[in-house]
Parts: structure tokens; C-alpha cells; sequence
């Protein structure tokens, strides 16, 4: 980002997974960040567990799909998963970031249609505690799936829009 962008203040956008990636950059250019459903543990994404767990029996052959699996959320087919704690990136955090966070708690395990949020409570309370963190509300009854929802939709268009004009203007 740097040697593409050196002059340029730029605005990161992560979605779930992909807010390992933005929160994690070190890059002077990125002045603001928007990050969609953020998680900073993987132990208890017990939805996700399961469907990563069939994603991987599908591909049986796919051991690059295996690696990741492992290496950034602890997850095998069988045996327990091994807790990823990427709640440092918080601790790094210097620029401001506008969280939007489905409705539907991760927690308790039930039975559910879809994804829920893979916010955990500890998740929601360290990012509304942080001084460079808006939190923003999904639409109620939103899952983990909120920004292909047309309310979710809207409000990641929004929050957005928000951040590319704070940009803008300063």
C-alpha cells in the first residue's frame, strides 16, 4: 500500500476474516478503517466450526484449504479446536475504526438457520471500550451474513460512505 499509495490517505474495509488483515496493517496511509462482523478469537465460533468442518470434508484433497484452516483458526476435521487469539490486534490500534456488528449474539450454542454473529460478547465489549472505535449496529435479526441483506446493506453503505467523507474532509 505504501509504494502504491505514498501520497494517498486511504480507508481499509474488512470483512470478517479479512479484519485480521485490515486491523492488522501497520501502513501511515490508512487513516480509517470499517470492519464488518470483527472476531478476535476463534475458539468460540462454534457456527463456523461446523461449516468449516464440512467445507473441509467436501475437498478432501485440498491441503492448502487444510493449512489455512489450521493455521488461522485452529481447525482440523476431527479433535478440538485450537483457540487463534488475534485480540492484539486492538492493542495496535491508532486510527479510527467503525465496527458494524450483526444483531443475533454468537452466544449460547442453539440451533440457528444461518450464521449469527461471530462477535462474541468479550468481542463487542473490547471493541466498544476502545477510544478509536464506533460501534454500529446491524439491523435487527441480522447475522453474520448482514452486509448481502438489503438493511444490512444499507448500513454498511452508510458507515462507509461515513468514513470515505471524514477522509475527504480532513
Amino acid at each position: 500500500l505504501a509504494a502504491l499509495f505514498p501520497e494517498t490517505p486511504l480507508v481499509a474495509y474488512g470483512v470478517s476474516t479479512g479484519c485480521l488483515v485490515t486491523l492488522g496493517q501497520p501502513t501511515p496511509q490508512l487513516v480509517r478503517q470499517v470492519a464488518l462482523e470483527p472476531f478476535f478469537r476463534t475458539g468460540p465460533l462454534w457456527p463456523f466450526h461446523v461449516t468449516a468442518r464440512e467445507f473441509l470434508a467436501e475437498q478432501p484433497d485440498n491441503q492448502g484449504l487444510r493449512a489455512a484452516a489450521q493455521r488461522i483458526f485452529g481447525i482440523s476435521e476431527t479433535g478440538a479446536v485450537a483457540d487463534r487469539d488475534y485480540r492484539y490486534l486492538l492493542d495496535g490500534l491508532r486510527t479510527p475504526v467503525e465496527a458494524i456488528l450483526a444483531d443475533q449474539p454468537l452466544e449460547p450454542r442453539r440451533p440457528l438457520d444461518g450464521l449469527p454473529s461471530l462477535s462474541s460478547r468479550e468481542d463487542r465489549a473490547a471493541l466498544a471500550a476502545h477510544p478509536c472505535v464506533t460501534v454500529h449496529p446491524g439491523p435487527p435479526g441480522s447475522g453474520h451474513d448482514l452486509g448481502g441483506t438489503p438493511d444490512g446493506g444499507a448500513i454498511v453503505r452508510a458507515v462507509l460512505r461515513q468514513a470515505l467523507d471524514a477522509v475527504a474532509r480532513a
